[in-house]
């Protein structure tokens, strides 16, 4: 927008304020000229009009006094005398009378030399309508009034008489009429002269009007309607950065002002929206190729580059590999440490996995703790398994949290193209087989796909769905391995183990089909199904403590407790008689309020143990920050009493403080004789393992707890004592 200049600005105002003036003045002065005009032309018809009137009484006196209606009557020069004295006298008017056809014929037939014809058009168009007329042409006014036979002064009965019997004219016929003439032209001439007077008069009085306007623009109004429009200009070229201090005014101009503020505002506003909209717009195409927690790519960028690199594979004669990362035991991490913990540590990950990809490569997140690794132009297997040894490598660091340092590894599953596979899913498909096949290995290192594998995987998968029907089907059995007092040598408790044993494989370790449970979902209500069993069949044993070992994801269910209570009503056994079973990584996770969980357990009675003592993260602040009942010392240190002091050492260490928590203490896992002669001669409370008795299906344990061995004396575990016991508890 281009601002007016000075004198522009100024003419454009007073050019509008002309228009208006000229709008209102204009009709003004035509009105008043109109007027003027008018009022001649209705003067001259009064005027006209009382000459009539005048001629008409005269010529009615004369008629009615006339004597005879040859020419040479008296009254009729009486009558034309009346009309030249006063046409002489008023100069401007001119008055006649004019007769009717049937008159005219009459004074035509009797060779009146004075015969009175209608003068012009006027007269003639009376004598034809028998109506009064009026017209002004030419600077004159003309009026004609008929009189009509047996109307006004036409009915009288001289008159009448004498037209019918004379004339033969019937009533409602012309007679003649009245006719004046006013000539105008002295008037209108004076009228059209007074016309230019006024029009003078108007054109000085707007041009007074204009420099006046044009005095106030210039001292008043013009300073802040110049700076408006400069203020203008400049927003119309995107400078937002004008100053409107006189928007401040009442009049017009801070109006302007004000609306100029206004729309200075919202440009100042909608820049603002199409930056933040610019970065959104970014942040959102960012968010379709990568990952929003960690920055790396997501699966589309990751399939999208793949795929382009298998399509240039062949003519740069390189391999293209496919890593499939995941991070071994997140679900207990992130369960136990809490989901801020594990956000920290995926992106801890996903850093380290950048780096370890190099410049070459691609690394992605796919969701939850699924990563994946593109690896273009590698010239064969032994550089990509470099590439696979430097990602395992990188979490030989700790990773540190909230000043807490943890470990963390990854296992790797890697599939190569063309070899295995030509697509990006192909490849995706077989690495991710590879991964699990790391996994079932002991986790944190990698493996490269190959059909051995692809076959292990299916039969992992065959498992879980043999799994699913089993437990739908209860197939599924439990076994309880008894927990023995180890000064007196009675069965003082058992603890209830879930077996399964597949019609053509036979039995399947726990430890083979319990991660699977825990992986597809049927951990929680296999876990409910034990408890309401063991709790059940535990009823029966009178005098022996039940322990059930507690998953992760049964503790964290917020019904647990409840569910618990429900339990041990419905079956009867008695609440200080349920032992539950919990490790130390479930009490990590403070957002499932853990210490909660245990209070509303511990209200309903039920005992509470520490399952595989030391070899969590921070056991001895538990012990003194948690109901615990029970310390179970984990099977590790227990196997290798005999061949480790230090293992020694810290089984000794958690016996005696167990013993000043007031807190009873479980070995698990004895195996020899030595094993237990040591935990006697370190004062621990219980013992459990396959040297004093195997798990038994119920049947056997009820015959078992019939013909256990009495109390044997104390100091008599000898070596025939132990024999014996251990032949009882194999028989």
């Amino acid at each position: 927008m281009r601002v007016l200049p000075h004198f522009t600005l100024t003419t454009s105002i007073l050019a509008a304020v002309t228009a208006v003036l000229l709008a209102v003045q204009v009709p003004g002065v035509a009105f008043e000229i109109a007027g003027q005009r008018n009022a001649i032309i209705r003067a001259a018809e009064d005027e006209a009009q009382a000459a009539i009137d005048m001629l008409e009484a005269v010529h009615v006196q004369s008629m009615l006094n006339r004597g005879r209606t040859e020419d040479g009557d008296p009254a009729i020069e009486t009558l034309n005398g009346t009309m030249a004295q006063f046409s002489a006298v008023t100069r401007n008017v001119e008055l006649w009378v004019f007769m009717g056809p049937k008159v005219v014929s009459y004074q035509l037939a009797n060779g009146e030399s004075e015969v009175e014809r209608p003068v012009d058009a006027v007269d003639g168009e009376v004598v034809a309508s028998g109506a009064p007329l009026s017209r002004f042409a030419d600077d004159r006014f003309r009026l004609s009034r008929p009189v009509v036979l047996g109307k006004g002064h036409a009915s009288d009965q001289k008159c009448a008489g004498c037209h019918a019997g004379l004339m033969g004219m019937r009533p409602g016929e012309v007679i003649g009429g009245y006719s004046a003439a006013v000539d105008l032209t002295a008037a209108l001439q004076q009228w059209r002269a007074g016309i230019l007077g006024r029009v003078a008069w108007a054109a000085l009085t707007l041009s007074l009007t204009l420099a006046a306007i044009y005095l106030l623009l210039r001292l008043f109004a013009l300073r802040p309607l110049r700076r408006l429009a400069a203020a203008t200009e400049r927003l119309a070229g995107g400078d937002t950065q004008v100053a409107l201090d006189f928007a401040q005014g009442g009049d017009a101009i801070g109006t302007m002002a004000r609306s100029l503020r206004t729309f200075r505002d919202g440009l100042i506003a909608k820049r603002r929206l199409e930056a933040e909209k610019a970065v959104v717009d970014n942040e959102l195409q960012f968010l379709s190729s990568h990952d929003a927690m960690t920055g790396l790519a997501n699966r589309a960028q990751f399939h999208a580059r793949g795929e382009e690199a298998l399509g240039t594979m062949d003519a740069e004669g390189a391999c293209v590999a496919v890593l499939c990362v995941d991070v071994d035991h997140f679900k207990f991490i992130n369960d136990t440490m809490g989901h801020g913990a594990g956000d920290r540590i995926l992106q801890t990950v996903a850093e380290r996995l950048r780096k370890a990809a190099g410049g070459t490569g691609l690394a992605a997140r796919f969701g939850g703790d699924e990563f994946a690794v593109l690896i273009t132009h590698r010239p064969d297997r032994e550089a990509v398994e470099l590439v696979c040894r430097q990602i395992v490598e990188a979490f030989a660091e700790r990773v540190e949290i909230d000043g807490r340092a943890f470990s963390v590894t990854v296992s790797v599953g890697v599939a190569l193209a063309p070899w295995d596979g030509g697509s990006v899913d192909e490849l995706l498909r077989h690495a991710d087989m590879a991964l699990y096949q790391t996994k079932s290995e002991g986790r944190n290192g990698f493996r490269f796909y190959s059909r051995e594998i692809s076959a292990s995987i299916e039969e992992r998968r065959q498992l879980e769905s043999d799994l699913h029907e089993a437990f739908a089907a209860g197939c599924l059995e439990l076994h309880y391995q008894p927990l023995v007092d180890v000064d007196s040598n009675a069965i003082v408790g058992v603890e209830a183990l879930m077996r399964w044993n597949h019609p053509e494989r036979g039995w399947v370790s726990p430890a083979v089909f319990i991660p699977i449970a825990e992986t597809c979902g049927l951990i929680v209500p296999m876990g409910k199904w034990l408890l309401e069993t063991a709790c059940a069949q535990a009823a029966l044993w009178p005098g022996v403590t039940l322990a059930v070992n507690v998953s992760p994801a049964q503790f964290r269910d917020g019904d647990f407790a409840r569910f618990v209570g429900e339990t041990l009503e419905s079956t009867g056994l008695a609440p200080s008689r349920l032992e539950l079973e919990i490790t130390e990584g479930m009490l990590l996770d403070e957002s499932h309020k853990p210490l909660e969980t245990l209070q509303a357990l511990k209200a309903h009675g039920v005992r509470i143990a520490m399952d595989d003592f030391g070899t969590g993260y921070s056991s001895l602040g538990y012990l003194r920050s948690f109901p615990f009942d029970k310390i179970k010392i984990d099977r590790s240190f227990v196997g290798i009493l005999e061949t480790d002091p230090n293992a020694a050492a810290i089984v000794r260490s958690v016996v005696a403080l167990g013993r000043s928590l007031g807190m009873v203490t479980t070995a698990e896992g004895v195996e020899t004789r030595e094993q237990l002669a040591f935990l006697a001669d370190e004062r621990c409370d219980q013992a459990q393992g396959y040297y004093l008795a195997r798990p038994q299906d119920p049947l056997r344990l009820t015959a078992l707890l019939g013909t256990w061995p009495s109390r044997r004396a104390p100091g008599s575990l000898g070596a025939n004592g132990a024999t014996a016991l251990h032949l009882q508890a194999a028989g």
